[in-house]
């Protein structure tokens, strides 16, 4: 009976592992569930959420536009916030067209475009951050900055994820929604390279379909395409109530990432990133009518050949016209994600290219493999992030731990018996 019991311990032990191995994926690592601790959420934390630490970053050697230095650390002190917030706009290295406007009239969020952008507000290391975010087309997939959802230095999701659509001066008139699962690219995970600093957060079933959402758009010429970006900036002079929207050609791109960078001119401060990079994408359509009915000739006697010697029906099919349709919608091209401390009116997000449309797949197919596991599981329950799944080094313990504890076993029967 001793060594059933312990057999009985062991594998409690190991059950749990096993468990959430079924649920993250057997090679999805990158999946982190989001746990939320019940009633976490008040004004004053609200209140009390900052930008996580600034993408600011010096320009590297072979960079072709306005490089002073050499210097490739990243900073992310508080110096580098306050770099942002005191700078001026330079004069020169401005995308032609571009414009600047603030949000800051209430009726002004009655726009369905708000309907689908937002804030989202988070908890790492025991600290409260916001950043800004975007409903996809999916309704139930969040776009953000991978690293307003993944702590690189603690290797850890963020807990206590909550999105907040239309936003508007400390008010929340579209509610608060936890999120169920955060997912960052694989690439930024290992090394956090900035041309994969995008993220998704999954929401659960009951995430409201009426907020609508953007399409995603990959590998467009970001010289040929007028840009949206749009943001809740915190740092001075904006105050994070409202939506900042930067309209600014692609004209930048930073040949240090691969693929580049596309930086856009904008004058948002921290808080912003994550914001949608948006465009305005048109598609034609050719609608061709059903042929019409046969048109019984004017003769109305050939209906019934028997009242004349003419038994000849004529008729006259009228040729369908070809008439295009055009429909213009907004589209995902993008997300805030960095500055560089010598160009600092120059805005960059990752270039959505053919790696995020495989990273956004992955994203939504694991997000519904997964709903009987969110459906089943209260929030407050949520397992924490990168739970590895269960692979060789589990069934090792497993082998290991029953030749330990059959030896233990032995021995003490041999003891028990002298």
């Amino acid at each position: 009976w001793t060594w059933v019991w312990v057999w009985v311990w062991v594998l409690c032990c190991s059950c749990p592992q096993a468990v959430v191995a079924v649920h993250t994926g057997g090679d999805h690592s990158w999946v982190g569930h989001v746990h939320h601790s019940a009633n976490f959420w008040t004004e004053e934390r609200f209140a009390q959420a900052q930008p996580p630490p600034t993408h600011l970053i010096t320009h590297p050697p072979d960079l072709q536009q306005h490089t002073t230095t050499t210097d490739t650390t990243d900073t992310t002190t508080t110096d580098a916030d306050q770099l942002l917030e005191t700078r001026q706009l330079p004069a020169t290295n401005v995308c032609a067209g571009s414009t600047r406007q603030l949000f800051t009239e209430k009726s002004q969020y009655s726009d369905p475009l708000f309907a689908a952008i937002g804030k989202v507000f988070f908890e790492t290391d025991g600290k409260t951050f916001v950043c800004s975010g975007a409903i996809s087309e999916d309704s139930r997939l969040v776009w953000t900055a991978a690293h307003c959802l993944y702590n690189y230095e603690s290797k850890q999701y963020a807990t206590n994820f909550v999105f907040v659509p239309r936003y508007v001066a400390g008010q929340r008139p579209s509610g608060v929604y936890p999120a169920v699962s955060l997912y960052a690219p694989p690439q930024y995970l290992r090394s956090r390279v900035r041309e994969h600093d995008y993220g998704i957060a999954g929401f659960g079933a009951g995430f409201p379909a009426a907020f609508g959402g953007f399409p995603l758009r990959t590998s467009l010429a970001p010289s040929l395409t007028t840009y949206h970006a749009y943001g809740y900036p915190s740092g001075a002079p904006y105050d994070g109530q409202f939506i900042n929207l930067c309209v600014s050609m692609g004209c930048y791109r930073d040949w240090s990432t691969y693929p580049q960078a596309v930086g856009v001119t904008c004058d948002s401060t921290p808080g912003a990133s994550g914001g949608p990079f948006l465009a305005r994408y048109t598609t034609t359509v050719a609608t061709t009518p059903s042929p019409s009915a046969p048109l019984i000739d004017s003769d109305r006697r050939d209906e019934n050949p028997s009242n004349d010697n003419n038994t000849t029906v004529t008729s006259t099919t009228v040729t369908p016209t070809v008439t295009p349709t055009t429909t213009t919608r907004w589209v995902l091209v993008g997300v805030a994600s960095y500055y560089y401390t010598d160009d600092l009116g120059t805005l960059y997000t990752p270039y959505f290219g053919e790696s995020t449309r495989t990273f956004f797949t992955d994203v939504r197919n694991s997000l519904y493999s997964d709903d009987a596991y969110s459906s089943a599981v209260t929030l407050a329950t949520f397992a924490n992030a990168l739970q590895p799944p269960l692979v060789f080094a589990d069934i090792s313990f497993l082998l290991s731990s029953f030749v330990i504890v059959t030896l233990a076993t032995t021995l003490l029967y041999n003891l028990l018996s002298i």
